[in-house]
């Protein structure tokens, strides 16, 4: 009974380490240079791709117009739009694979229950959040001295595409992980975060002109 809960232990150990960008051997007794640099591969990942991030937004200000200007300030909210979502898919695709409630006969019904999950958080709360850029700009409570339908149509569609590129990532790597052999814990991690925030950024850009060039101009 011991060696079973022992077991079951350092597997949560390290699923909770990966998750959260740590490895399960280093605690908090350990030496604070050794649980340094068992963090700083992952943080060095995160960095990397705050600084890609970076100059995709410096690209497109200066590729852009008005609408991309003001669009800017709405990048924490797409970022964090994503970050959620995409977690929470990968989360419970995780733990149910390590319990091992999820068979390979119901990868498919699991992935389509998160998928139309994610659309439906991205619908309502790109919706949402678009009719309170709209009505910020329309009351006068904020001016972002800009169309307020074309603000609020473009976070709108930047939230639901933030929302499905996530969910889209956040139901893939786990099982794309476990096919080649990496732990799928790791799909809640640093790296898929990263690739997660750069994704949505560019989905957020690239809508924001296509609605400003097709439906503004």
């Amino acid at each position: 009974y011991e060696d079973v809960v022992e077991a079951i232990e350092d597997i949560a150990d390290e699923t909770i380490g990966l998750m959260g960008g740590t490895v399960e051997d280093v605690s908090e007794y350990d030496h604070v240079l050794k649980r340094f640099f068992s963090r700083a591969p992952w943080l060095l990942v995160t960095l990397c791709a705050g600084l890609i991030n970076a100059a995709i937004i410096s690209h497109f200000q200066i590729a852009g117009g008005e609408l991309l200007a003001f669009a800017i300030f709405f990048v924490p909210l797409i970022n964090g739009m994503s970050g959620n979502v995409g977690v929470q898919c990968s989360t419970v695709l995780v733990r149910s694979m390590a319990i091992g409630v999820l068979s390979s006969g119901k990868k498919g019904e699991a992935m389509l229950k998160e998928g139309v999950l994610g659309l439906l958080a991205g619908v309502v709360f790109g919706i949402l959040c678009g009719l309170v850029v709209y009505l910020l700009n329309v009351l006068g409570i904020h001016q972002f001295n800009t169309n307020p339908l074309e603000l609020g149509t473009t976070v709108a569609v930047g939230v639901l595409g933030a929302c499905l590129s996530a969910t889209f990532l956040g139901v893939s790597t786990p099982f794309f992980f476990a096919r080649i052999g990496i732990d799928p814990a790791l799909a809640s991690g640093p790296i898929v975060t990263a690739f997660n925030d750069i994704l949505s950024i560019v989905i957020y850009f690239v809508t924001s002109g296509l609605i400003s060039s097709i439906f503004f101009s």
